[in-house]
């Protein structure tokens, strides 16, 4: 876990695992995420995107996952990051970067 995660900057590396993270567009690769929450999901039973939609289609709400990148760069933007953090933070810079 160690070279994944780093400690000192509450930091999952992605870029660090290219098979298993990286895709052909919209990669992340760096997520910040304090470590009680981290450890958190790390107990938490696995949970699938299926699910997830299955289950708000049981409760009648609307399925708008595909939204919620969207949300975050507004919300983000509108909280006092720059563009360009939101950009890194959402894989919207080139490979190069990091590889």
């Amino acid at each position: 876990m160690t070279e994944y995660y780093n400690e000192k900057l509450n930091c999952l590396k992605h870029f660090k695992f290219r098979k298993l993270f990286l895709r052909k567009t919209k990669n992340v690769y760096i997520g910040f995420i304090p470590e009680p929450f981290l450890q958190k999901l790390i107990e938490a039973s696995p949970i699938t995107y299926p699910s997830i939609f299955k289950r708000l289609i049981r409760k009648n709400l609307a399925c708008r996952i595909n939204e919620l990148r969207d949300f975050y760069a507004t919300f983000t933007v509108g909280n006092g990051l720059i563009r360009e953090e939101v950009d890194l933070l959402q894989g919207r810079i080139p490979p190069n970067i990091f590889i």
